[in-house]
């Protein structure tokens, strides 16, 4: 009877010592045949085979990733083919060292590890994948955008017109038509060089260039170092409010040697002036720049024919700045080299220089320069010695009613408040409201004070 006992109820009985329980022993030797068999039969179904190096390779396409998955060293020296017929210099559907199988869009990692990504191109050897506009981003993660280039430092991307968005910094979803703020930025050249100290170039400064500044044709930061962050020229003077006068003279020396044919117009401002170019330009598109005349807020004290607040910027025309250049040493003993007062002082030296004040208010007799902030002319919380120097009335001259739709500038702009301005001037926009142009510009020649 024991020779007629298949192999595997053999082992089964021979491991019962008991006669009693044969029965048992049947059952359990039947149940493990099955298993076996089963198994067997699996094993050939999935045609597994073991290769000399140890590692399972299966050609089934039940399964996505084999038993082991290749090293970095199995992916790079497999080069025998698959029973698919396809190339194993890959390996195609599998899992890569680091555990994870071929990726999703249909493609295995290469012999980096890296896999396609979903616009069909691996990632360089950075780990930086092309983007759905053909190029990966570059060392700063900057990616190509639909028109082509990538972002600038400051996250600015080209819009369709093949150049950072216009001024604003933003993004060209605005769609803004900005073709008339173009033209009179390519006819009406204006440089401004903004007066400022080492203590406020990463403050005030940095605030100025990345926002109004990146408007201006020509920016120029005048400091007593020099700062290749920002960067600002530096001049021969100690800070201090007594030395203002020093400071700006030689700025204007350096303009006026390095610059003069940069620009039609040549504005100072201070590191808490805000400008808004596209009205600054459009008001000197009405002027002559050919004449010796200047332009700002006007002031009606010290100085007999006025003079210009330095704080709220005041923009000298080509023919003002050439008879300033010219003059040379002689302008020493016509203009004041030193001191506070850095606004009269200038005011004192046009004068002299014939080069006469002009009225810088709208054509509805607004101003354009401000002294403040807004909300000080909106509420007209002037100091006393404003209502003593102003020479528009500053008692009746207050409220928006007062200020023009083209304001220029506002001076004592924290940074904070700088970058407040910026977007709510370039981008918040109601909807549905569509603003046509102002003719608000005086007519020609009709400036005289």
């Amino acid at each position: 009877m024991g020779s007629h006992i298949p192999r595997s109820r053999k082992i089964v009985e021979i491991t019962c010592p008991t006669k009693g329980r044969r029965g048992f022993s049947l059952f359990v030797g039947v149940i493990l045949g099955l298993t076996a068999a089963v198994v067997l039969d699996l094993g050939a179904m999935l045609r597994l085979t073991v290769r000399q190096d140890g590692h399972s390779q299966q050609s089934s396409s039940l399964y996505a990733v084999p038993i082991h998955p290749p090293s970095r060293e199995d992916v790079q020296k497999d080069s025998a083919p698959y029973t698919d017929g396809s190339s194993s210099g890959r390996h195609r559907n599998a899992a890569y060292e680091l555990g994870g199988v071929s990726h999703q869009n249909g493609g295995a990692p290469n012999e980096n590890g890296r896999a396609p990504n979903e616009n069909g191109g691996v990632s360089d050897e950075n780990g930086r994948a092309p983007n759905e506009n053909g190029g990966v981003p570059d060392e700063n993660g900057r990616a190509p955008n639909d028109n082509g280039g990538v972002p600038d430092e400051n996250g600015r991307a080209p819009n369709d017109n093949g150049g950072a968005p216009y001024g604003n910094g933003d993004m060209p979803s605005h769609e803004d038509n900005d073709t008339e703020a173009r033209r009179l930025a390519k006819e009406v050249r204006v440089l401004v060089w903004v007066m400022t100290c080492p203590d406020n170039h990463q403050s005030k400064a940095r605030v100025v260039r990345d926002t109004w500044g990146q408007r201006v044709n020509k920016l120029v930061f005048i400091s007593s170092i020099n700062d290749s962050s920002i960067p600002t020229i530096a001049v021969n003077v100690s800070e201090g409010r007594q030395h203002l006068t020093a400071k700006s003279q030689k700025a204007w020396r350096y303009v006026y040697e390095n610059h003069f044919h940069d620009a039609d117009w040549f504005m100072k401002a201070d590191d808490n002036t805000y400008v808004i170019m596209e009205n600054l330009r459009y008001f000197l598109s009405g002027e002559n720049t050919s004449e010796p005349v200047h332009f700002g807020h006007l002031f009606k004290t010290i100085v007999k024919q006025g003079f210009y607040s330095g704080g709220s910027g005041y923009v000298l025309s080509k023919e003002a700045l050439r008879r300033w250049g010219e003059k040379g040493q002689d302008v020493a003993k016509l203009c004041r080299q030193d001191g506070q007062g850095e606004d009269n002082a200038m005011g004192q030296c046009m004068e002299r220089l014939g080069v006469r004040v002009a009225n810088s208010t709208d054509a509805m007799g607004r101003s354009r320069f401000h002294c403040f902030a807004p909300d000080h002319h909106i509420l007209g919380n002037y100091p006393k010695w404003y209502l003593t120097y102003d020479a528009n009335g500053a008692t009746a001259f207050r409220g928006m009613a007062k200020m023009s739709d083209y304001s220029i500038a506002f001076h004592y702009i924290s940074p904070t408040q700088m970058q407040v301005m910026d977007f709510l001037i370039y981008h918040l926009t109601p909807y549905g409201i569509l603003r046509g142009f102002q003719q608000l510009n005086r007519p020609r020649n009709s400036t005289t004070v």
